[in-house]
């Protein structure tokens, strides 16, 4: 379960039940998280957040339970996790049951529908696959019209089992016995087990999004790899794997495995791959952007783990495109160009521990500045660090601009260096830092109480430097401006002493 899905489904109104708490009428308790004499935290209901205006304790669900419990904030996502499943969604439709969920005899009859449906050739389901070079013929996919729980011979016992497969949504205005379809205008690709059943479904929106069944990711795509495979690819996403099905030249020579995006390495996944004896290289075939290049780093650690015998082998993606946009923009040629170029992933360089990296590199640079002691800093980037992160702030900062102070930050936790977060903001943007803030948290898995105090103080820090080079920028032009005036009275006095003598 997602951490977005938590917070979905667990209010934290039903934390502080949980706990026995109960707020006022003003949405005010007593703080927990210190001596409170009269009520000074308040309950944000709209937004599932707290804050102490005695203590200046502040956070959502998620970090109430870390602090009431005092734990880390991954046992508080395992602690909501497990209060998640006696509560009710925000909007208070039934949720539906987990236990016939991935049932694969309700999954391949709503799959033959949805099969039925792409067959009857909808105009805007056949564009989309037109549009991304997908030919439907040659897959087992399907299109979900809305019309799954409509058929004329369908019972209500029926659409009681889609509704308890997630298939089906409770009306959105309360309606009894009213329904939608979960996968309503996708494209759907159905997820295998080991032995060929379907264990789930995926939906490819045709016009953004996609969906997948509610709980754990489950199933592979297209199947589980042959025993006998020696070699295969991995994709960053479903719609890859199945560009690349369509090219006789690759499925020739390479099994194809899809995963679930650059966090969708799956326990599935692994013991798949663990299970084949005969495989020797696993390419690594991942959109040409910083996420694909940070999950190339990562999965090919996890694939060394699984058998340190592997050859891990990357495709250089061009910049920007993924492996669906390159069958758009060129012939089916590229894709055998590509993987006969592909590379060698070099553990030697990746696993060295990026600080120390950085740190030599600074070291070695002649141009290190030695401002003050919280910032390292280089032509290309600062460094900072507290006791529990370390930040990138690559292409440093505007000296000139004052008004703002933009950066492009890359955030580590010092404890798991693959746990990190990257995104471009204006450190002088509330919204913008608080934004920053909440989702780099999340992502860590750390207190914001953590990632507020490394923001604050790294601004301050900035703001000394930028300070600080302005006023050097200053003094030197001070300097050069004396040194061009003494220049000028030089050459003006000089041909007066010629005369004189």
């Amino acid at each position: 379960m997602e951490i977005q899905e938590i917070k979905t489904r667990l209010t934290i109104a039903s934390v502080l039940s949980h706990y026995g708490i109960k707020p006022d009428k003003t949405n005010h308790i007593k703080c927990p998280f210190h001596e409170d004499d009269k009520p000074s935290c308040r309950i944000y209901t709209d937004t599932n957040t707290f804050h102490c205006f005695g203590c200046n304790a502040t956070g959502d669900q998620i970090e109430f339970i870390q602090k009431k419990e005092g734990i880390t904030k991954h046992e508080a996502i395992l602690k909501a996790k497990q209060l998640c499943g006696a509560t009710e969604p925000i909007n208070n439709r039934p949720k539906p049951k987990t236990a016939v969920t991935n049932n694969p005899k309700i999954l391949t009859k709503a799959f033959s529908h949805f099969a039925r449906g792409l067959k009857s050739k909808p105009k805007k389901a056949i564009s989309y696959l037109e549009n991304r070079k997908l030919d439907y013929k040659k897959f087992s996919i399907g299109f979900d019209a809305g019309t799954l729980h409509k058929t004329k011979d369908i019972t209500n016992e029926q659409k009681q089992e889609y509704l308890q497969a997630g298939l089906l949504k409770p009306d959105k205005f309360g309606r009894e016995n009213n329904f939608y379809t979960r996968f309503n205008n996708c494209i759907i690709f159905p997820l295998l087990d080991k032995n060929g059943n379907i264990e789930s479904l995926y939906g490819r929106h045709i016009e953004k999004g996609h969906h997948y069944l509610e709980g754990e990711h489950k199933g592979l795509y297209p199947d589980y790899p042959k025993k006998e495979t020696t070699r295969l690819i991995l994709t960053e996403a479903i719609i890859d794997a199945a560009t690349l099905l369509q090219v006789p030249e690759i499925t020739k020579g390479f099994s194809i495995l899809a995963l679930y995006g650059t966090n969708g390495f799956t326990h599935e996944h692994t013991e798949a791959i663990r299970e084949l004896k005969e495989l020797k290289e696993v390419v690594l075939f991942f959109d040409g952007d910083e996420a694909g290049t940070d999950a190339t780093k990562q999965i090919a650690q996890e694939l060394k783990q699984i058998n340190d015998k592997l050859i891990i082998s990357v495709v250089d993606t061009p910049e920007g495109e993924d492996v669906n946009s390159l069958s758009i923009g060129h012939e089916p040629e590229i894709f055998t160009h590509l993987l006969e170029n592909r590379k060698q992933f070099s553990f030697s360089v990746e696993t060295s521990n990026e600080k120390e990296k950085i740190l030599q590199s600074i070291s070695a640079n002649t141009h290190q500045s030695t401002i003050n002691s919280q910032l390292k800093v280089s032509p290309d980037y600062i460094f900072y660090e507290t006791s529990e992160l370390q930040i990138t702030l690559w292409g440093g900062i505007e000296l000139h601009q004052i008004s703002r102070l933009r950066a492009t930050l890359h955030i580590q936790l010092k404890s798991n260096i693959y746990a990190e977060f990257r995104d471009t903001v204006d450190l002088y943007s509330h919204s913008q830092t608080e934004k920053l803030i909440r989702q780099s948290s999340e992502k860590l898995e750390v207190s914001t109480t953590i990632v507020t105090h490394a923001i604050t103080e790294l601004t301050k820090e900035l703001e000394k430097y930028r300070q600080q080079k302005r006023e050097e920028k200053r003094q030197q032009e001070q300097e050069q401006q004396q040194q061009n005036k003494d220049i000028f009275t030089k050459e003006q006095i000089q041909p007066f002493r010629i005369l004189h003598l």
